[in-house]
């Protein structure tokens, strides 16, 4: 980290009660002894299959000389839609169904608030937090930048270092951020000095750093906290999801450990290793890499699969706080389709970037 945070040399000052809690569980939230995915048995099952239909394809021109070029991450709050333009280094203020553009802001300098590039170098990830304000993750640049719902710039947290590509801020406008050098989730607060770090005991991630026997994972076990995700829920609950094993953790008023493996997805997954591993040693792939929380239900989340081969869709699993299985959502692809990626769950809709177009889907009701 840079050297503007400062860690606090007594004991706990302000922040959530959320805060409070983490700091007496974090031990044992995170000593639960995980293994890579070796030979599981499936745990549910894939009953409910339900169509995403595609209700509407945003055009690049927008009217009143508004582009969209390249979109690239977006963000929600109850009456908004935020989108990032990769190629003009702009985020677009949208209503619900993308109809009219509202607002839009941002450019490239080296000044307060404004981004190091444009293009696939420069990615930049949005989200607005918990506290009601917007938040950029100028990757490149090492920097978050926060701005108002309006677009008005408020500040930036510098010199930041994560794996963490969409921000996560808690109401009291705390960052969370997965620290891969102390493998620990940091937490600091709006003047960027550190609250505290959950985990921050390398024995409890002794998991990560041991290689499987089994050929489903490969060296990348080695270096999972790159790949840790960490978000909080609609209500505040606080996700950890470990990719390797398919593993959610969560922290509300309990501790909840969750492992998903369902039957279809864990034999689609298994093979497509098998293949990947066949043609290079080095490369690997999870079985649900993403994870969307559901904006509309603070007990749902959304795990994206994506290509199912053997069915020949795209497939979202959606899964309750509680480990049940609700229904998988998909679209239909064939060979020649595009990479369809799912970015957001808002307003009953589901937000998805397919190459350079932005598209919405619902469920298909018969």
């Amino acid at each position: 980290m840079g050297n503007s945070m400062k860690r606090k040399k007594s004991g706990f000052q302000g922040g959530s009660v959320l805060f409070f809690c983490l700091m007496l569980l974090s031990t044992n939230m995170f000593s639960v002894d995980f293994e890579a995915i070796k030979n599981p048995k499936p745990n549910m099952v894939e009953k409910n299959y339900v169509a995403l239909k595609k209700i509407k394809t945003i055009d690049a021109d927008l009217g009143n000389g508004e582009y969209l070029f390249q979109p690239f991450s977006l963000a929600a709050d109850k009456d908004s839609i935020y989108v990032y333009d990769l190629l003009q280094a702009k985020i677009f203020k949208f209503d619900p169904d993308l109809r009219a553009v509202k607002k839009s802001f941002g450019r490239v300098g080296a000044g307060p608030g404004e981004y190091g590039g444009t293009g696939k170098s420069y990615p930049v990830f949005i989200q607005v937090g918990r506290d009601g304000k917007l938040y950029a993750n100028d990757t490149r640049m090492g920097k978050i930048i926060t701005f108002d719902l309006e677009g008005k710039y408020l500040g930036e947290f510098k010199n930041i270092k994560t794996n963490m590509k969409t921000p996560v801020v808690d109401a009291a406008g705390n960052l969370y951020i997965v620290n891969v050098k102390d493998n620990a989730i940091d937490v600091l607060n709006e003047k960027q000095s550190l609250l505290f770090s959950v985990a921050n005991q390398k024995d409890s991630f002794n998991y990560l750093f041991s290689l499987p026997s089994s050929s489903y994972l490969t060296t990348a076990t080695k270096n999972f906290a790159r790949d840790l995700i960490i978000s909080l829920g609609p209500d505040s609950t606080f996700f950890t999801y470990f990719p390797s094993s398919s593993t959610m953790m969560m922290k509300s008023k309990k501790i909840s450990k969750i492992k998903i493996w369902p039957q279809e997805a864990l034999e689609c997954y298994k093979s497509s290793l098998k293949e990947l591993l066949e043609k290079e040693k080095d490369r690997y792939r999870f079985m649900f890499p993403r994870v969307l929380f559901d904006e509309d239900n603070d007990e749902v989340f959304l795990l994206h699969f994506g290509i199912n081969k053997k069915r020949g869709i795209n497939a979202l699993y959606q899964v309750t706080g509680n480990g049940e299985l609700l229904k998988v959502l998909y679209i239909k692809v064939e060979a020649s389709t595009p990479f369809t990626r799912f970015e957001l769950k808002r307003h009953q809709m589901f937000y998805a970037i397919e190459d350079d177009k932005l598209i919405i889907y619902k469920e298909e009701i018969k």
